[in-house]
């Protein structure tokens, strides 16, 4: 379920969240089926929850 007005987090929060360096994060963003960002201009952001899902998906 995702909510209404989904928050979009840039890269530097989502490495604090998952515990990862950029460099793991860039990886897991080229893996297939990694959701794709959005971008505001010159920023690349993601929805945490669908990386989430994404990720509770590959440990199935």
């Amino acid at each position: 379920m995702q909510t209404k007005n989904p928050v979009y987090q840039p890269i530097a929060k989502l490495c604090e969240r998952y515990q990862v360096s950029r460099t793991t994060f860039w990886r897991w963003s080229k893996a297939p089926g990694f959701p794709t960002p959005v971008r505001f201009g010159r920023s690349v952001r993601w929805n945490p929850e669908v990386i989430d899902a994404f990720l509770t998906q590959q440990e199935a």
